[in-house]
């Protein structure tokens, strides 16, 4: 697998796409457990992102997601969290952003209360801002700074750093900077 994985690397690295893309499936295909099977999944993703081909990300990043999710116990880590993160940024490239931003929401649900929970609304903004909802970001990171005042100093300083920044997005460099 790792000798796969580096082979993979390589024709990457050389521009030879379709060869990297059929070892990682071949890698899914093969794999013995679900993480392996998930792994060289997510592999296929992000290489088919990174050629900005979302329909393709978007489908592989789905099977890493149907491979591991089976094996998940209720109440414990969710190995699925992140990868559904990928595959909302997926599906807003691929043109899709209400099904982006109901992932997001269905994130945003299952994180309250947990570590991650401020650097999804972090990243939910960024995607907002992004898809030209600015207003809509600013009064999301709002909101949050409202109804969580016991956030530590330094998630406190990330989400306004992020909100200055999605602010920024709509034109108002002078509320961007009281944020700052």
């Amino acid at each position: 697998s790792t000798d796969q994985s580096a082979l993979a690397a390589f024709y990457e690295q050389g521009g030879q796409f379709a060869e990297a893309a059929e070892i990682y499936r071949n890698m899914a295909d093969q794999a013995a457990n679900p993480q392996a099977k998930s792994s060289a999944w997510q592999m296929l993703a992000n290489l088919a992102a990174r050629q900005q081909h979302f329909t393709d990300a978007v489908a592989a990043v789905q099977e890493a997601i149907a491979a591991v999710q089976p094996s998940e116990q209720p109440g414990g880590a969710n190995q699925t969290f992140w990868m559904r993160q990928n595959l909302a940024t997926y599906l807003s490239g691929a043109g899709l952003p209400d099904r982006a931003d109901q992932v997001y929401r269905q994130l945003l649900q299952e994180s309250r209360g947990a570590p991650q929970e401020p650097q999804l609304f972090v990243q939910y903004a960024q995607y907002l801002a992004q898809t030209k909802r600015g207003a809509q970001a600013e009064n999301l990171l709002k909101e949050y700074l409202a109804d969580n005042p016991n956030l530590d100093e330094s998630q406190r300083i990330n989400v306004l750093y992020n909100l200055s920044s999605v602010v920024q997005t709509t034109g108002d460099s002078k509320t961007a900077d009281r944020y700052r």
